[in-house]
């Protein structure tokens, strides 16, 4: 998918910076005042007139921590083609406060946080089990949350800090780039797939402020003239005791009601997908998926990329789930590299698959896929899921029709949202069309009339 077209070599880092600044302004209690807005528009017309050839050359960057140096409000001439928002919408009003606002108080509901929490910088992640969930962590000043919906697929984890023992950054040859939580409980959560140089950003803020905890919580637990808590583990302590309190109301007491929660539940079926493709096929649903699914399928998704331009392949095995991940069905990832043909922007990106197969009524089979574009702009505020359903032809039933079904995910929102939407839309079309054309080539596997 050529998503690097979306936006100009200065947007990315000017609605980051704005963000940022936006959020800064919250947690101090700024607020501009009316009469401001004027000056920062006349402000931004000289910027922006100013920086059409200082940025015009450059690349963008792709990571919300590498755009920290970034100036307000750049917005180079090549946002004219794009059909963009007049530039009076790009200004950081009282809105984009108001949106930060309404996000936090979501997730203080998602995760029962009182409302006076702290936010810091969220990342994209992924928690790594048998397969990868991607979502989003959201340190804040008293739990690192992080949250994922995978194909409906609900989970939520919440880490008090003085539960944690040990942070590590780890790499391995399945997870890379990873940073590993171990709590007082000996509970380990890998999190993984992080972009850019965001996994060492996060690192620091985890370690950090687990720190700041644990100094505040030393002094109450040395001064107590009872002894209801173990003294608190540094990074390089051994193992301690599970930390207990029959104390409720001091609020410097370590909590241990809810350590880490772990919740997994199914949401209601989606039914905003679009309908991308449906064809007929000679062959059984059973021959279908030996030909395009399965290990060793002679039509993988691994040759069609290949055909396409895509290199670095890598397709991990199907994997039968452990019994708390059932409702994935069997599942594998993918991983390569897809060119992409754009003016500005990376020549290619590293892309991301995770693909869960499951077994239905009537000789049914689903295949659902969740696809991230590592290296694209604004490529961690999103994923595109795809839905294959293939079902015996009604009239034959030595054939099978397929139905592919695609939406966009939005894990942060963007000015960007209805762009990327069409675009994605459009590009998996594309490519759809392509795999049903070079499968024309190979005698046996091409579509039937329905």
């Amino acid at each position: 998918m050529e998503l690097a077209a979306l936006s100009p070599s200065s947007s990315a880092s000017s609605a980051s910076s704005s963000s940022r600044d936006s959020r800064h302004r919250r947690e101090h209690g700024h607020r501009r005042a009316p009469e401001d807005d004027e000056d920062a528009y006349r402000r931004h017309r000289k910027n922006r007139q100013r920086n059409v050839e200082r940025h015009s050359d450059k690349s963008m960057s792709f990571s919300r921590g590498s755009s920290r140096n970034s100036e307000e409000l750049s917005l180079a001439s090549t946002c004219d083609g794009l059909n963009l928002p007049l530039d009076r919408e790009f200004l950081p009003l009282q809105d984009e406060q108001e949106q930060e606002q309404v996000r936090d108080q979501v997730i203080c509901m998602i995760f029962d946080l009182p409302q006076s929490t702290q936010f810091y910088q969220d990342f994209s992640c992924a928690i790594a089990s048998t397969l990868a969930m991607h979502g989003r962590m959201y340190p804040t000043s008293s739990h690192v949350c992080f949250y994922s919906n995978v194909f409906g697929r609900e989970r939520k984890i919440l880490i008090p800090y003085e539960s944690i023992r040990e942070i590590e950054k780890t790499t391995t040859m399945v997870f890379q780039h990873s940073i590993r939580l171990t709590t007082l409980g000996k509970d380990e959560y890998t999190f993984t797939s992080f972009w850019g140089n965001n996994r060492d950003s996060c690192y620091d803020l985890i370690q950090k402020t687990r720190d700041r905890v644990l100094r505040e919580l030393r002094p109450t637990a040395m001064n107590s003239t009872e002894s209801h808590y173990p003294t608190l583990p540094t990074y390089s302590n051994a193992p301690v005791a599970e930390v207990v309190s029959n104390d409720q109301t001091s609020p410097a007491t370590p909590r241990r009601s809810r350590v880490v929660s772990d919740v997994d539940s199914i949401a209601p079926k989606d039914i905003s997908m679009t309908q991308i493709l449906e064809e007929a096929f000679p062959v059984s649903v059973k021959t279908f998926m030996q030909l395009f699914f399965l290990d060793n399928a002679p039509f993988g998704f691994d040759k069609f990329n290949e055909q396409t331009g895509s290199t670095e392949m890598t397709i991990n095995p199907w994997m039968t789930p452990l019994e708390e991940e059932k409702s994935f069905g069997m599942t594998r990832s993918l991983q390569f590299r897809v060119p992409i043909d754009a003016p500005i922007g990376p020549k290619s990106s590293q892309v991301d698959v995770l693909q869960c197969l499951k077994e239905r009524k009537h000789g049914m089979r689903v295949v659902e896929s969740s696809t991230r574009l590592v290296d694209i702009p604004y490529g961690d505020y999103f994923s595109v899921e795809d839905r294959w359903t293939i079902v015996p032809h009604s009239s034959n039933p030595n054939a099978c029709k397929i139905f592919i079904e695609m939406k966009v995910v939005f894990g942060k929102s963007t000015f960007w949202k209805n762009t990327i939407e069409a675009r994605a839309i459009s590009d998996n079309r594309v490519k759809w069309e392509k795999w049903q054309q070079l499968l024309g080539l190979h005698p046996g596997a091409c579509p039937v009339a329905a």
